[in-house]
């Protein structure tokens, strides 16, 4: 098979994982592609290590955090209350990165360190922007009520999209793009 079609086969099935991808953000809660093991560790509060993954036939997106206990908070905080919910633990900061692999060999990243959040609501890091309040969303509601420029930030649909992004460029660039499924071997 010519490299260029094989590169055009790998930047079709990295189209279908963006696709896969923008399907997550829109999603429900009972719809996130995690293992039964991940999920339970979730909801025990796990806050630390691989919290979020989707997969297609050879590549793998996953959401990884890593609290940071010693964060120093920068933010507004005159009265220094977000610091001393983070030094007794009732708040947690974290350093996430959305890492894409293909074959199981890392080719993108994208991280984002210095997340603050309740430590029994972290895992709104990750599905708050699915939330089935629309006025909690970027949704046409919300923008109905609020107009038309507001956006909710929300960062890990945000990274995805980044990780996806340069994973394709990866993909791109690689000397002998990857064989996709179906292809058939030389």
């Amino acid at each position: 098979m010519a490299p260029d079609h094989i590169a055009e086969l790998a930047l079709i099935e990295m189209s279908r994982l963006l696709r896969a991808a923008e399907t997550i953000k829109e999603s429900t809660m009972g719809n996130i592609p995690l293992s039964a093991r991940v999920k339970a560790a979730v909801a025990n509060g796990r806050c630390s290590g691989t919290v979020w993954v989707h997969t297609t036939a050879r590549f793998r997106v996953r959401l990884e955090i890593e609290p940071d206990f010693g964060y120093r908070y920068d933010g507004d905080d005159e009265n220094g209350e977000t610091q001393a919910k983070l030094d007794s633990r009732e708040y947690i900061a974290f350093d996430s990165a959305v890492i894409v692999e293909l074959d199981g060999e890392e080719i993108a990243r994208d991280s984002l360190g210095g997340s603050v959040y309740a430590a029994d609501e972290i895992a709104e890091f990750w599905t708050a922007h699915r939330c089935s309040d629309p006025m909690n969303r970027n949704s046409s509601i919300m923008r109905a009520a609020h107009g038309g420029n507001v956006s909710i930030c929300h960062y890990f649909p945000g990274m995805v999209s980044e990780a996806i992004d340069a994973a394709r460029c990866a993909v791109e660039i690689m000397r002998i793009p990857p064989k996709m499924r179906g292809d058939i071997a030389d």
